[in-house]
């Protein structure tokens, strides 16, 4: 559906995007995840006609569009702050798209009904934006682009405005919508757990650039580069030498990894949550792993699903999350158990 071939786009002496090549394939929601001033919005302003890129080519359903205004361009755009106009009901925020398209009374009539009741706001056409909460009036900014049927729908860190517990109820909610339609999404966001729970597909962005392109489960599971490690929710960063063996000299210990090392320094990424965790007085086995390594409980820190230990082990520290209830105290002696398949090896 949207192709970006080798784009780039400087401000000036600023390089907002390097050679980016990127695919988005009809019905897939993907998300451009990262840092500010990484490039996503960037990207998402090329696609929509908003900004003309450097150099390279953005294709849209077969077509190439730079130079195309962004009126004429098969897309619409929900952002961050609604942008609905306060003195218009709900009904004619939806409908004014339509009317600038000069589209008869009796259609608009028809394809707004249809855009209110997608997104649940039947009935609540007579209403101004002041009278609705904000997850009703961005809502009203979803029908109103669904509403000209785009065939890609570009959304600009939307929910960024809203409190935690409605923004969860509106990932769920944007989700379906999205697989009731069929469309294709293009979402913007720095929030991790977001672009998580609703991509097909997460290109992570650093520096004008993708780092790493894959599924959730890919890009949290297996990172390519420390970066995306790092970012994507928290991870044990082990560093120390490959040795010929295919382990890593980490320490006093000799680790086994996700797959063969050369010699070098190298890097290996653990998540928190798949090291397990044994003490004094624990009943429960932690079954079979490549990896021990022995140490201290240095910090324990209540978060909610759980406990978060940093345990120091000879001079080094590893984090590690057990389940709510019982567990180590502070100073207690721990072992801690991991798979080689979980010691992934990251890119500097």
């Amino acid at each position: 559906m949207v192709e970006f071939r080798g784009v780039s786009k400087t401000f000036g002496s600023t390089e907002a995007l390097t050679d980016l090549n990127l695919e988005i394939r009809p019905g897939e929601f993907l998300t451009l995840l990262g840092p500010s001033g990484c490039g996503k919005t960037t990207t998402l302003r090329l696609l929509a006609g908003f900004e003309e890129p450097t150099c390279g080519e953005i294709w849209l359903a077969g077509k190439p569009v730079q130079g195309l205004p962004a009126y004429k361009r098969p897309v619409n755009t929900v952002f961050q702050h609604y942008a609905l106009f306060p003195h218009m009901t709900v009904f004619d925020n939806v409908a004014f798209g339509l009317r600038m398209q000069k589209v008869p009374q009796a259609e608009i009539k028809r394809r707004v009904t249809a855009a209110l009741e997608l997104v649940r706001l039947e009935g609540m056409g007579g209403r101004r934006p002041h009278e609705l909460s904000g997850g009703q009036q961005q809502r009203v900014a979803l029908a109103r682009a669904l509403v000209l049927e785009p065939k890609v729908l570009l959304l600009d860190e939307p929910l960024g405005a809203l409190d935690l517990q409605l923004r969860r109820a509106m990932q769920v909610e944007l989700r379906q919508l999205q697989r009731r339609l069929g469309a294709t999404f293009l979402y913007v966001t720095h929030d991790q757990e977001e672009a998580l729970a609703m991509s097909d597909r997460i290109a992570v962005m650093r520096n004008g650039r993708i780092e790493q392109l894959g599924t959730p489960e890919e890009v949290y599971l297996r990172p390519a580069t420390r970066f995306v490690a790092q970012f994507l929710g928290e991870a044990n960063l082990l560093e120390g030498e490959g040795a010929a063996s295919g382990r890593l000299r980490w320490g006093d210990y000799h680790l086994l990894v996700d797959r063969h090392v050369g010699p070098g320094r190298t890097t290996v990424a653990l998540r928190p949550e798949q090291v397990r965790v044994r003490w004094p007085g624990s009943a429960t086995p932690v079954g079979p792993a490549e990896n021990r390594v022995h140490g201290i409980v240095a910090e324990r820190l209540f978060v909610g699903t759980g406990v978060r230990l940093v345990v120091e082990v000879a001079g080094r520290r590893l984090a590690a999350l057990l389940p709510a209830g019982p567990g180590p105290d502070l100073g207690d002696q721990v072992e801690l158990c991991f798979s080689a398949e979980h010691c992934v090896v990251v890119a500097p």
